[in-house]
């Protein structure tokens, strides 16, 4: 099974995607990424940070499950999920992604009960205040996080919600309610 963590900039899915590998027997999908790394960002356990040509190598190999490209300030960034790192028989994963990649996934792997969305909902003006602590605290990028602020709004729509069902778990209150709401409904899962 692979348990996906769906949401806009800013709801949260870092902070609860590393919790949640704590409480629970699942491993990471570590994507790889052409974007720069983070400050703190580890090589290998946040991302596989790789260079647009391998990526396109990667690609051209037919070894991607899906892959999705955001035009940003800065350029040109590719994420990716490699299928040779994933065994679906012997292992739970849970992984970061979006609507696009979580389709991506379904027609790979024409098993839609080994896949499960579980959406981070949060009000849109909390999600703007996460933001721009964020970037206050790392790069003040502050017209990249608009830009991704507004590209989220048109991605995340009530529609992708009807169309894909998934587990709603929201998250304007204390990160511990979150964390145990989250918990409680991967265990269900796992059951």
């Amino acid at each position: 099974m692979i348990i996906f963590l769906i949401g806009r900039s800013g709801s949260g899915k870092d902070l609860f995607f590393k919790q949640t590998l704590q409480n629970h027997e699942l491993k990471p999908i570590i994507l790889h990424t052409t974007r720069p790394k983070r400050p703190g960002e580890i090589d290998g356990q946040d991302y596989y940070f790789i260079s647009m040509d391998q990526m396109n190598e990667l690609d051209y190999q037919k070894m991607l499950v899906e892959r999705r490209e955001y035009k940003t300030v800065h350029g040109l960034w590719s994420y990716a999920t490699c299928a040779k790192n994933l065994d679906l028989v012997k292992n739970n994963y849970l992984t970061i992604n979006t609507w696009d990649g979580y389709q991506k996934f379904l027609d790979y792997y024409q098993t839609p009960s080994l896949l499960v969305p579980l959406y981070l909902q949060v009000d849109e003006g909390i999600l703007f205040e996460r933001a721009l602590r964020r970037e206050r605290a790392t790069s003040k990028d502050y017209e990249e996080m608009c830009r991704r602020f507004l590209s989220d709004a048109k991605i995340y729509t009530q529609e992708k919600l009807e169309k894909y069902n998934p587990v709603i778990i929201n998250n304007d209150y204390e990160v511990n309610v979150t964390q145990d709401n989250i918990d409680q409904n991967i265990r269900k899962l796992l059951r």
